[in-house]
């Protein structure tokens, strides 16, 4: 795996705006990955949040990630559906609640 781009997109393959749905984060992990998060829970190999939207991850030359055809793969994947939401005092802290874990 020499590079990876996470974009949350619709049928058009268009960036999904922020405020329909957030990307809180995701996680890409098989059996041989690092200590991972959440105790130990998962052990991931590529992770990124919202922060690194329309970021891609693209190793140096000659460098990146081997991985073995045999292990098989998962995907955590956080995403937040931030329309309709209920607004106490105004939209910002109605997001800002939404999205906190």
């Amino acid at each position: 795996i020499t590079k990876f781009h996470a974009e949350v997109t619709d049928d058009q393959n268009k960036s999904v705006p922020l405020d329909e749905v957030y990307n809180h984060h995701w996680l890409i992990f098989n059996s041989q990955g690092n200590r991972g998060v959440c105790g130990g829970y998962l052990s991931y190999i590529f992770g990124v949040g919202q922060e690194c939207r329309n970021t891609p991850v693209v190793f140096p030359a000659g460098t990146g990630y081997v991985a073995k055809g045999s292990f098989p793969w998962f995907a955590n994947i956080h995403l937040l559906r931030t329309q309709g939401l209920h607004v106490d005092t105004n939209m910002s802290q109605a997001v800002k609640d939404c999205i906190e874990c």
